[in-house]
């Protein structure tokens, strides 16, 4: 649904973040996953072929289909849901980031799944997001993600899949002919006001409107966060 001239953008805002996400420089021969829905094989493409100019190597993973998804979810048996592939853990070891490109062909094909069996999966490979959350906290790993139109999520957002498409190019301000330029501005004007509302000495923060009066304590270790580079 988007153009090449909008892939090519949107690919150099995704490295632009996984760039700003990661606290250490990546260099030549780091390890990149890009895992993509069906729909975003194109951008997959793309992003593949500048992480191979950058110097880097990059690993692909299609995540499963709609189809895949039913009966994995709805047929495994206990072991089944539980099996985690040979290397898995080597490989998270050893990864310096991650791009994830979030294009569903359904959102809803999982709905007569009882959610114990998907909760089981989760809580079988937290141990692997324990390995990339204590990477992250090193700074020799960082990821970042985003979403492509389609038509699903055009239809549970109750629009056209070329209003949905449009919403994400201004978003992500890929009608722009540098967006990752944009990006990093807003990131440096957002970095400035964090510093500053960090060096406020403030009880709490009252926020009032016609709709709303919350008192917010900031806690004493509390940090102001935003535009880290995760989110696409």
């Amino acid at each position: 649904m988007l153009s090449e001239r909008y892939l090519e953008r949107y690919a150099d805002v995704l490295l632009w973040g996984l760039k700003t996400a990661r606290q250490g420089r990546f260099r030549k021969g780091n390890v990149i996953l890009i895992q993509y829905d069906r729909a975003a094989l194109r951008l997959a493409e793309i992003l593949y072929e500048k992480i191979i100019a950058a110097g880097m190597n990059p690993l692909q993973r299609m995540g499963l289909t709609v189809g895949m998804e039913r009966s994995f979810f709805g047929k495994s048996g206990g072991r089944q849901l539980v099996f985690q592939p040979p290397g898995e853990k080597e490989l998270c070891g050893n990864l310096h980031g991650r791009i994830y490109l979030h294009a569903p062909d359904s959102l809803t094909h999982l709905k007569e799944v009882d959610p114990a069996r998907i909760g089981k999966v989760l809580v079988a490979r937290k141990p692997l997001r324990d390995i990339l959350d204590r990477r992250e906290q090193e700074g020799v790993y960082g990821w970042t993600l985003c979403t492509l139109p389609t038509a699903e999520l055009a239809a549970q957002a109750r629009t056209t899949p070329e209003v949905y498409a449009k919403q994400i190019i201004r978003a992500c301000y890929l009608d722009r002919k540098d967006p990752a330029g944009k990006w990093e501005e807003i990131r440096r004007d957002a970095t400035a006001i964090k510093k500053w509302l960090g060096g406020l000495k403030a009880a709490y923060f009252h926020i009032e409107s016609a709709h709303c009066d919350l008192r917010i304590t900031p806690g004493a270790q509390r940090k102001w966060s935003g535009v880290s580079g995760h989110n696409g």
